[in-house]
């Protein structure tokens, strides 16, 4: 008996954490949130996704993947042809610092 209430404990203690929303920009709210009705501007949303958003931990490796592609970029472009032609980037460094170019490509 002592270990379902100790397991009944954690639940409800872990239930305590969520925040439910309605009809808030999805990007805006608290880890841990549920949203009825999400919003975000330009975008239609439709079946279930229109409906429900659940927006959980975003531990340190929770990275946005529009983030991570633009960071990507911006450190790609870095080693242009400009920077080829006068000799700041090795012409084995041209356009890529370390796989990051794989790296763009295989984040489909």
């Amino acid at each position: 008996m002592k270990n379902l209430k100790k397991w009944c404990n954690r639940i409800v203690s872990y239930l305590k954490k969520w925040n439910i929303y309605v009809g808030i920009d999805a990007r805006r709210a608290s880890c841990y949130s549920i949203i009825l009705f999400p919003l975000l501007p330009n975008v239609v949303r439709c079946g279930f996704a229109g409906v429900l958003t659940i927006k959980g931990w975003e531990g340190p490796g929770n990275v946005n993947p529009l983030e991570r592609l633009s960071t990507i970029f911006r450190e790609v472009r870095k080693k242009d042809m400009t920077a080829l032609l006068s000799g700041a980037v090795a012409p084995e460094h041209y356009l890529d610092r370390s796989g990051l170019l794989r790296e763009m490509f295989s984040s489909r």
